[in-house]
């Protein structure tokens, strides 16, 4: 599990940073993401809501996750999932964008350490 606070990149770019820093990608359902009534989709992926955290969160996890929000009455959605593929994708039901590719330039340069034996 991790998580994140959606800062000052909105949703795509905290998705971006904490990808990055967990050395994994990411494919984000942009139908998929709660947003207030009459803001539109664009400004609300780039907005620093001041209040928002991003959650990765196991399969087998999800729904007891998702419901602990919403029993509290707070904005919750399974809005895409982590990838092994060092991208962070935005879909739109069949067409997808490659917004960032850490195999081929780092955003902030936070890498995992590797792991020796």
């Amino acid at each position: 599990m991790a998580a994140k606070d959606i800062s000052q990149g909105g949703i795509i770019g905290t998705t971006m940073m904490l990808a990055e820093c967990s050395g994994v990608g990411a494919i984000i359902d942009v139908a998929s993401v709660p947003k207030p009534d009459g803001v539109p989709l664009d400004r609300w992926l780039q907005t620093f809501p001041s209040y928002g955290y991003l959650l990765a969160v196991a399969p087998a996890s999800l729904a007891a996750v998702l419901a602990r929000f919403e029993t509290r009455g707070i904005a919750v959605a399974d809005i895409g999932k982590i990838t092994a593929d060092h991208r962070v994708v935005v879909a739109d039901g069949a067409a997808a964008e490659t917004i960032w590719d850490f195999a081929q330039e780092p955003l902030i340069g936070c890498v995992p350490m590797p792991v020796f034996a």
